[in-house]
């Protein structure tokens, strides 16, 4: 409430002025008076002394003269004395009088203030008149409006905020759009009141809208039809027409079937991306309160976040499920699945399949061949499948089929009719001609558990294989071993450009042998003899990255200087470069934790990479001129390899991206020279999205994937897992970096884990290392949480043989460690 609209004064108090002034005045009239006396008794004392002296001067005076002076005298004086008696005497009760006025209005005053505090409405002072206790009122009752709308706004706020908050809740409980929506119709309505609202949301294909939700009293609708159409939409903010006959009214209210009305929209956003808007209106000349409005965008912007989640969740959750190039559950979430599944009793039948030759096919005609042949196959499967059974890509060209309650002749007879629809498809979908093998366990004969299944339908598999391919072979012995093989009198069938295809060819006749089993399991039949000149990791390093040993270092690339520092660790480094110089390589693969992508992995995929680099920590230590190289084409492997594994991968060809300090670091520590291209992948947020397990499952899953890309490549690499072990930095740095007597671990407890997880690497431990992992990452606080250790172990295939400590040392209070791991160690030729 302001001044203005303040209720007025009851009756009319005089004012303090006038109130003094009336106490002023007797005393002014007893000074006129006086003065006026006394001028006439003077002139009347004059006269009588004047006459007294003549009197003296003619002998005529005499004492009854002189008394009758004297009488008058003194009855001039006593009345003069009697008069200011009686106007001291006005006097006092005036200003008692005036005194009691100032006093009722001040209590007048604080009876208002005690009134306005307990949210009365008090009887307003009276204000004015022109002197301070009226200009005290006017400033009081002017603060207690200004209090009161403080208050009333505090009061909107506050409901508004539990509005929000209650939305938020109710929100936060459901997990679908469905649900969302009655939420949000339930929300329009508390927020609307009596007017009317509906929620206007965009199709599928982002051109049409469609009402959604509606208010129970809603009796009309917005004619606009798409988003495009809509002025709120268009601009991204809410507007409000206080009447649909306005010139600058929307147009489509002028359409309302209500006829004219008043309206506010609210346009609802989705991650960035307007969606929809909600549309109140309510009858010309009745405009919806401000509460209102702000309650329709609070709606607006809480269900367009909620909204914005699931759906990001929902589409994670596909692509964390799916292969993203056959659309297929991937690995994990198959094994998810299946695992449910076989334990409710029922006879089941786990299938491998994997694609005969299809390196050849690759080789041959291209990769891009190679995927169509994988989606073809990968349509067949599902299109032959019923609603229960699950089918899955299982990596490379590998797939995996669970069959629901299936007998062995249900099997049979759902196989030979995928055979046969693949070779009549195959021949419209215009990729190379090409065949496929199965092996097939069923649960209850061949084990319960899905990971015994697996292992017994990958035996039966690598037979099928083994028998000379383009078959499907079941577990075990008996006459129905062999399910499927080639037609009677089928010889061998060329491809294009002679390449054999589905050929019954024994083992040691192209390439028979199939590439390992995903996700760590075991290779039946022995490790892979690699063909000459095939690639090989010839080194995996834990190559930590303080930005501290560049700084000391002093290449030409860092700007800033230093003298020493951190010697162990760069003695580390030293030790470790001799150790590689000993050992030819081609290219360096770094995985780095502070290139962190959101979702799945990037791959530095540019031919070159140059800029500056500054460290943000730690601007001072580090700000190196980068000029890199790049392994394109290996890049490119390892992005083909990852997905598939199932993982989300992306090349990172933007010229303008600022490659990691992490990257650069590590990099340089081991090749200072920077005479061998790089390979960067980037780390991401596994770990924290969801656990340390699931990142630890996923870096695995990245360094299988990296391993087969070198093979693939042809060339040897290092490996360098650009991470820390202990990392919970100091709060404070000190101010000299050179200063070492500041340097020491954290805690002590973190200096236990570093050397309980530097003895396994030592022991050849290292799959106790990973199975560790997890809580190595909790109670270390470690940087292993990016994942760079977990990939190398992948990489490496989780070596047992002795890890190369080179150097373990302390910066800011995190643990760091050179360690090598030489595959010569374990015997292997370099």
């Amino acid at each position: 409430m302001s001044t203005s609209e303040l209720p007025p004064a009851q009756g009319s108090p005089r004012s303090l002025l006038w109130s003094m002034g009336l106490g002023l005045l007797p005393l002014l009239v007893f000074l006129v008076l006086c003065a006026a006396l006394s001028a006439a008794t003077l002139e009347l004392l004059e006269g009588e002394v004047q006459a007294m002296v003549r009197e003296l001067r003619d002998g005529g005076l005499t004492a009854e003269r002189i008394e009758q002076f004297g009488t008058g005298l003194r009855r001039s004086w006593l009345g003069l004395f009697a008069a200011l008696l009686v106007m001291t005497a006005a006097t006092g009760l005036l200003v008692r009088a005036g005194y009691r006025q100032v006093k009722g209005r001040l209590r007048a005053v604080d009876a208002y203030i005690a009134g306005r505090v307990r949210n009365e409405d008090p009887v307003a002072l009276p204000g004015g008149r022109g002197c301070a206790l009226g200009e005290l009122e006017e400033r009081v009752m002017r603060a207690a409006a200004d209090m009161r709308a403080h208050e009333f706004e505090i009061a909107r706020k506050g409901e508004a905020q539990r509005f929000e908050a209650a939305l938020q809740r109710a929100l936060e409980l459901v997990d679908d759009e469905g649900e969302i929506i009655e939420v949000a119709r339930l929300a329009l309505e508390i927020a609307t009141g009596p007017s009317d609202g509906e929620l206007l949301l965009a199709d599928s294909s982002q051109a049409n809208l469609r009402r959604v939700i509606a208010t129970d009293n809603h009796s009309g609708g917005c004619p606009v039809r798409s988003p495009k159409a809509c002025a709120a939409v268009r601009r991204g903010q809410t507007l409000t027409f206080h009447s649909s006959e306005d010139l600058d009214a929307c147009p489509r209210l002028r359409e309302h079937p209500q006829g004219p009305c008043a309206a506010v929209c609210t346009p609802v956003s989705v991650m960035g991306r307007t969606i929809g808007v909600i549309h109140v209106t309510s009858p010309v000349g009745a405009p919806l309160r401000r509460e209102a409005a702000d309650g329709i965008e609070t709606v607006a912007t809480q269900v367009g976040a909620r909204l914005g989640m699931v759906r990001t969740l929902a589409a994670s959750d596909v692509a964390a499920s799916t292969d993203p190039l056959t659309g297929l559950l991937n690995r994990r979430s198959f094994e998810a699945e299946a695992s449910g599944i076989l334990g409710d009793g029922r006879s089941h039948c786990i299938v491998i399949a994997d694609l005969d030759h299809f390196k050849r096919l690759n080789d041959s005609f291209g990769h891009s061949a190679g995927d169509r042949a994988l989606c073809l196959f990968a349509r067949v499967l599902k299109d032959h499948v019923r609603g229960n059974d699950r089918v899955g890509r299982y990596g490379g060209e590998e797939f995996v089929i669970l069959l629901y309650d299936c007998k062995l002749e249900q099997a049979k007879g759902a196989l030979e009719r995928l055979r046969t629809t693949l070779m009549a498809e195959i021949g419209t979908a215009g990729v190379p001609p090409f065949t496929f093998s199965m092996g097939l366990a069923r649960a209850g004969v061949d084990g319960t558990e899905l990971a015994g299944l697996i292992e017994v339908a990958d035996g039966a598999l690598y037979e099928a294989k083994s028998r000379g391919r383009d078959r499907v072979v079941v577990a075990g012995s008996g006459e129905d071993r062999e399910l499927v093989g080639p037609p009677p009198g089928r010889g061998r069938r060329r491809g294009v450009g002679g390449l054999t295809l589905g050929a019954a060819v024994g083992p040691s006749e192209g390439h028979c042998q199939r590439q390992a089993p995903r996700y760590g399991a075991s290779f039946r039949g022995g490790p892979m003899s690699l063909p000459a000149g095939s690639g090989r990791i010839v080194a995996g390093v834990l190559a930590p990255h303080p930005p501290h040993l560049v700084y000391a270092e002093n290449p030409p690339q860092n700007e800033p200087r230093a003298e020493c520092g951190w010697e162990e660790l760069r003695w580390g480094y030293e030790r470790l470069r001799r150790s590689l110089a000993r050992t030819d390589h081609d290219v360096l693969i770094v995985h780095s934790p502070h290139w962190k992508t959101r979702q799945g992995h990037h791959v530095l995929a540019r031919p070159a990479f140059s800029s500056l680099s500054v460290d943000p920590v730690f601007p001072n230590l580090f700000r190196y001129h980068y000029d890199l190289r790049v392994d394109v084409d290996l890049a490119h492997l390892i992005i083909e390899e990852g997905r598939g594994e199932g993982l989300v991968m992306k090349a990172m060809e933007n010229p303008d991206f600022r490659v990691d300090y992490g990257t650069i670091t590590s990099c340089h520590l081991v090749n200072p020279s920077w005479d061998r291209p790089i390979v960067g992948i980037s780390s991401n947020r596994a770990y924290y999205d969801f656990s340390n397990e699931v990142g630890d499952e996923m870096m695995l899953a990245l360094g299988r994937a990296t391993r087969r890309a070198v093979e693939r490549s042809g060339k040897r690499a290092v490996l360098l897992a650009s991470n820390s072990l202990s990392h919970r930095h100091f709060t404070e740095e000190s101010a000299i970096p050179e200063d070492m007597t500041h340097e020491h671990i954290y805690h002590h407890g973190q200096y236990l884990w570093d050397m309980h997880a530097l003895k396994l690497m030592r022991e050849g431990r290292t799959r106790q290392l990973v199975d560790e992992m997890p809580d190595f990452i909790e109670q270390a606080v470690s940087e292993c949480k990016e994942g760079s250790l977990t990939w190398l172990m992948g990489a490496l295939d989780f070596p047992d043989y002795p890890a190369e400590v080179h150097a373990y040392g302390t910066v800011i209070g995190t643990g760091n460690a050179v360690v090598e791991w030489d595959p010569r160690r374990a015997g292997g030729a370099a």
